[in-house]
């Protein structure tokens, strides 16, 4: 589960600014699956950082923390710039998202997905390998296999 707290040590770093997270500073750990082993592994971000690049994430924990936090507007209104500015990545699986440039293609397909289309991203769950997806593609609704390698792939909407 996501969670705010104080940071025990000042040996974890912030995976947006990269820098270290002193002790006793408030951050952000975003529950993460771990591909080495069934427990999940925790990714922390200071909560500035995280206000910026998670602010779905970061205002869904902040509903449930108690403790005081400093400049609280300041992180409202970061998170709330964010989300306006568009550029902030689902987390969640599947999502539908704009395609920022126009290299990735389609894995039904293959056909290139342009900069600014509609597109559909799914998560393929290495534990079970191959997963049967309806996804329209283009004029067409099929089910389709996605490759045993990719963990996102990508369709047109």
């Amino acid at each position: 589960m996501n969670t705010i707290e104080e940071a025990k040590s000042g040996r974890a770093k912030c995976r947006t600014c990269k820098k270290t997270i002193s002790k006793d500073e408030l951050r952000f750990g975003l529950e993460v699956e771990n591909e080495f082993s069934d427990e999940p592994a925790t990714h922390w971000y200071h909560i500035h950082c995280a206000a910026a690049k998670l602010p779905i994430e970061l205002k869904e924990v902040l509903n449930r923390y108690k403790g005081k936090i400093d400049n609280l507007t300041e992180l409202n209104e970061t998170m709330d710039a964010a989300l306006k500015s568009g550029k902030v990545k689902p987390t969640k699986f599947p999502h539908i998202d704009k395609a920022p440039i126009g290299r990735a293609s389609c894995i039904q397909c293959n056909q290139i997905i342009e900069k600014s289309t509609f597109r559909v991203g799914s998560y393929r769950d290495p534990k079970e390998g191959v997963i049967n997806v309806n996804i329209p593609c283009g004029n067409s609704r099929v089910q389709h296999k996605r490759n045993k390698y990719s963990s996102m792939s990508y369709h047109k909407y």
